[in-house]
């Protein structure tokens, strides 16, 4: 994100810095990602979509790197 913390107004999660990491399982709801997250666990399963926290992405540059790692539930 942001280092200056900058917020997008009209961003996908406009409390959080704008060009964070974000994701989206289907249509969803998006969660913040951000950096240096050891584990998030889905809410539930689907398509997983990454992206900046931004209202415009035109002007971004940069690099996410992710390691996505899929963990089935033995309970189910």
């Amino acid at each position: 994100g942001a280092r200056s913390r900058r917020r997008a107004t009209n961003a996908p999660l406009p409390d959080q810095p704008a060009g964070a990491l974000i994701a989206r399982l289907n249509q969803g709801a998006p969660m913040f990602i951000g950096g240096n997250t050891a584990w998030i666990r889905a809410p539930q399963s689907g398509r997983l979509y990454l992206s900046a926290n931004d209202d415009f992405l035109d002007d971004n540059a940069g690099a996410f790197q992710v390691r996505v790692q899929v963990q089935r539930d033995s309970t189910r």
